[in-house]
């Protein structure tokens, strides 16, 4: 294929992306966490300080002033993008999709640099693209951005490293270290250049490289430490606390495996849970896929050989090791900073079978459509379904028309974005249970009820407190519905 035509795709397949995240973006329902990072990035850009005022009365002390409990870059970015684009749900995400395809640049240029495949890239671009998980991941927080920053990292030391090597070095860890100062999970994209530069140039590393590397991660974790050094108990409270969870699996590998796989992989990803539509349980068989092609590549003897498919391999293990110790939560969403290296294995492995013809290109190739094609299914389903215009913006509406004065509305932080993020809304799922606030409207949506029946078991007396204070002392005044995402929007009897 030529540079025009290889271009000419990547450019429809980027463009491929840029549609459906932005149909993603569109239409799904807001996360409560989008409220408190827009709260954050709006206060940041008309104060000029790092807080989060809407859950200081709820989740940790001190965020009304000071906003320790991650580093600040996508809270800075994301201001600066509401000035140029305004505040909205909709803006917010459509800075996440920027990052989304800032990622995808990244990748291709990390396999075409590595590899020198052209076909192996084209292949890889593909299948991170077009991908159900990667468009839903890459339309919403922050996780894009620190994902996008790790990759272009590493993807600038491989193209510059030939070229200009001291400018390679300065470049990628000035970009890493932008990605520690988004989220601690810079730390993906760090060991990611350490394994880059052992593998491919260590023969060059010195104590003047070594200077020029370190010099982006001193000058930024600086500035944070003068910024923690205005609060240091608080920053040490705050971060702690968002922090807990995280690393309760570091000692116990085996245990940490078994959940892994279980939780992360096989419950959140394969939709193997209550409540997730019967049709995603197809994504077993990309998890299938996945397996196949790691294992076929470890057994394939001519792709073994090849020193930069080694590189990837190893890579894509101790990626896989780090999210399994680092990651206690088990959460979906952090699927995303190992997610693409997946699908460069994946097209490593589909290259292979091409090569081979017969029967086995041809199955390659249907894979990838059928790939292909269950993405777009899946997000004609979400679009079809759109609970952010069905279900959302009525609960919102009703809400803005019936909100008075300095009525406390207790729901998902998502209803800043309509209500006034400080005046009105108290996001707690213990509906005032610790802080002692009754509010004069409680909105339960399906994330407040999943962490309420969450209660049933780990605090029971929580429970029944919830359970009691909407069943004797509020009455529903409104409800909505749009696929498994709902609205039920209580009043305070009077």
């Amino acid at each position: 294929m030529s540079g025009k035509h290889a271009r000419v795709l990547i450019c429809l397949i980027i463009a491929a992306y840029i549609v459906l995240a932005l149909e993603m973006a569109r239409v799904r329902a807001p996360d409560a966490d989008e409220g408190s990072f827009g709260n954050a990035a709006v206060v940041f850009g008309t104060q000029h300080i790092l807080a989060m005022p809407m859950r200081n009365r709820v989740w940790l002390p001190g965020l009304d002033t000071h906003l320790y409990v991650t580093t600040p870059l996508y809270f800075v970015g994301l201001s600066l993008w509401f000035k140029v684009f305004g505040v909205g749900i909709i803006t917010m995400r459509c800075f996440s999709v920027f990052w989304g395809v800032v990622g995808l640049i990244a990748w291709y240029l990390i396999v075409d640099a590595l590899t020198r495949d052209r076909v192996v890239a084209l292949l890889s671009l593909t299948l991170i693209a077009l991908n159900y998980d990667y468009i839903n991941l890459t339309s919403e927080r922050y996780d894009p951005m620190v994902a996008a920053l790790n990759a272009a990292g590493m993807a600038a030391y491989l193209v510059l490293r030939e070229r200009n090597f001291p400018v390679a070095v300065l470049i990628s860890n000035l970009l890493v270290a932008a990605a520690f100062m988004t989220h601690p999970y810079g730390i993906f994209g760090f060991v990611g250049l350490a394994v880059l530069w052992l593998s491919l140039d260590r023969q060059k590393i010195s104590a003047k490289f070594l200077a020029l590397a370190a010099t982006p991660y001193v000058l930024a974790l600086s500035g944070w430490g003068l910024y923690i050094a205005q609060e240091p108990r608080l920053f040490w409270t705050q971060f702690h606390e968002n922090a807990s969870g995280r690393l309760t699996d570091l000692f116990h590998p085996w245990a940490a495996m078994v959940a892994e796989v279980r939780d992360r992989y096989i419950l959140f990803f394969g939709g193997w849970r209550p409540g997730v539509p019967v049709y995603m349980k197809i994504k077993t068989l990309i998890l299938i896929a996945i397996v196949v092609s790691a294992c076929g590549c470890l057994l394939s003897v001519r792709i073994r050989r090849i020193r930069e498919y080694r590189i990837i391999l190893f890579l894509t293990g101790l990626w896989f090791l780090m999210l399994m110790l680092l990651e206690g939560t088990k959460l979906y969403n952090y699927l995303l900073h190992i997610w693409p290296i997946y699908f460069v294995i994946t097209a490593i492995w589909l290259e292979s079978l091409i090569r081979r013809g017969g029967w086995l290109r041809y199955a390659s190739i249907v894979s990838v459509c059928f790939f292909v094609i269950f993405a777009i299914a899946s997000i004609a389903y979400r679009v079809r379904l759109n609970s952010y215009q069905n279900a959302f913006l009525p609960s919102l509406r009703y809400l803005q028309e019936n909100v008075k004065g300095d009525d406390v509305v207790v729901g998902s932080g998502s209803f800043g974005f309509g209500l006034d993020f400080e005046k009105h809304v108290l996001d707690d799922h213990q509906l005032g249970y610790s802080v002692g606030e009754v509010p004069q409207y409680i909105v339960i949506d399906k994330q407040y009820s999943d962490q309420i029946n969450a209660y049933k078991r780990s605090k029971p007396n929580l429970y029944r407190y919830v359970q009691n204070t909407l069943s004797s002392k509020y009455q529903i005044v409104f409800s909505n519905r749009s696929g498994p995402d709902f609205y039920r929007i209580y009043k305070k009897a009077d």
